[in-house]
């Protein structure tokens, strides 16, 4: 009798030529540099925005998993922020949030994404349940680190690899009426911060398909950072959305 597989195991057979993991990550990867007006990493960055010297790591997760960060690699990245070894005066973490909850009457079939057969499948479904990005200072991170310490590691290759973990709970603080008093809690000076909500549109072409893709856009950065990071990124005055295209072609690995 064959046995059945883990739902996640079934989730990477479905998509054959690539795995559901790296189809997500390369999703969002190409959805924050379009956005950002980003460029490709030099090597542990996913992301650069050469102009003003920062670094970009994106990570993503769903609202049935808190979003990991591992500590050796939030380590090299604050070295890079330090401006060794690459001259970096800044680094960013994008954090893509994304729905991927069953109907209650489907509840038992797990994720959504379990369910998507093949890489366009699973395309489409993170092109239309996208609910969130948000971009904060690596600071941000390493006063949550200092204060909640890490956490275990769920990865079975690496069980005892440490873990940054950031809650939907958590990131839903920094919105424009609580964000300030989220970050005198994590210890840093509101005057010397700023946090921004603002709305974003990007059109994406998944293959042939077409789908409209609005969300809410939070930064969390020090205020002198703003003025280069908006000139960079092209972001539109007078609280106008961010609007922007993505062309997924279908079958590409890179």
């Amino acid at each position: 009798m064959k046995k059945s597989l883990h739902p996640s195991l079934c989730s990477w057979k479905r998509t054959r030529s690539r795995k559901t993991p790296d189809i997500v990550g390369g999703f969002f990867e190409k959805l924050v540099k379009r956005v950002l007006n980003a460029r490709n990493g030099f090597g542990c960055e996913d992301l650069r925005m050469t102009r003003i010297d920062a670094g970009i790591e994106v990570k993503s997760g769903d609202n049935r998993h808190r979003i990991r960060i591992p500590c050796d690699q939030f380590e090299s990245h604050q070295m890079l922020a330090t401006g060794f070894p690459e001259p970096y005066r800044n680094f960013l973490y994008a954090i893509a949030c994304y729905r991927n909850h069953m109907p209650r009457a489907h509840a038992h079939s797990g994720s959504a994404l379990v369910r998507c057969r093949g890489e366009q499948a699973v395309l489409r479904h993170l092109a239309e349940n996208t609910s969130s990005i948000y971009v904060l200072d690596h600071r941000v991170i390493e006063r949550l680190q200092s204060r909640r310490g890490h956490i275990g590691s769920t990865f079975p290759a690496q069980p005892c690899r440490k873990l940054v973990g950031l809650s939907r709970k958590f990131l839903r603080k920094f919105n424009e009426n609580d964000g300030m008093r989220t970050l005198q809690d994590l210890g840093l000076a509101p005057s010397q911060w700023r946090v921004r909500e603002r709305k974003v549109v990007v059109f994406v072409y998944v293959g042939l398909i077409k789908i409209r893709l609005a969300f809410n856009l939070v930064e969390v950065m020090p205020r002198d950072f703003f003025s280069g990071y908006d000139a960079v990124a092209r972001v539109p005055h007078k609280d106008r959305p961010m609007r922007r295209t993505l062309r997924i072609p279908i079958g590409v690995t890179a």
